[in-house]
């Protein structure tokens, strides 16, 4: 949490040392810690790399995070190879994107289906594809309603076909709305 909290504030050198320093201590004992513990922690690693725009570093531990097979079938593994399609996205190379995130889209796990699809409608709204866009951010919302970037991105979506009215009809819902059911 607090190296995801430091590298959404931009505080890149902060987000590395924590990353490191919790790194170290993941690797002095890794038996003491799940694989999605592990999984996440190198995510949140890459994506330092990610943010600031270092998208040869970010695509090689993002690949590095997908070939380890302990990570296969975690939502950090699942989340670092939608991760690789995004670098791809930001560096132009829409085919090999598109590729990775139709096999993606085509697996069983739902979290990974919403991941592919909006990055596919991202790729597409990016090639001013935008009904292709507009049926991937259909499908992101029919799997995951509450999906806030999908929404903004229809909205854009919108504007560009100039649908001005439903442009200004995004609803976002309230994030503080959500229920949380604590057990016990």
């Amino acid at each position: 949490w607090l190296v995801e909290k430091n590298t959404q504030l931009r505080d890149f050198g902060a987000a590395e040392s924590f990353a490191e320093l919790l790194i170290r201590w993941v690797d002095s004992n890794p038996e003491a810690f799940d694989s999605e513990v592990r999984a996440r922690l190198f995510l949140s690693y890459a994506d330092i790399a990610f943010y600031r725009q270092e998208f040869p570093r970010a695509r090689a531990q993002y690949d590095r995070i997908v070939a380890t097979p302990a990570f296969r079938d975690t939502v950090g593994g699942k989340t670092a190879s939608i991760r690789i399609a995004a670098v791809d996205t930001l560096t132009k190379n829409y085919q090999q994107a598109i590729e990775r995130l139709e096999r993606i889209a085509a697996s069983q796990d739902t979290v990974s289906q919403v991941g592919a699809n909006y990055q596919l409608a991202v790729i597409k709204f990016d090639q001013e594809e935008y009904d292709e866009a507009g049926e991937f951010l259909d499908r992101v919302l029919l799997l995951q309603p509450d999906h806030a970037d999908a929404k903004i991105l229809k909205g854009r979506l919108y504007l560009k076909r100039k649908k001005l009215i439903e442009a200004t009809e995004i609803d976002l819902g309230i994030t503080t709305a959500k229920r949380i059911i604590i057990p016990g």
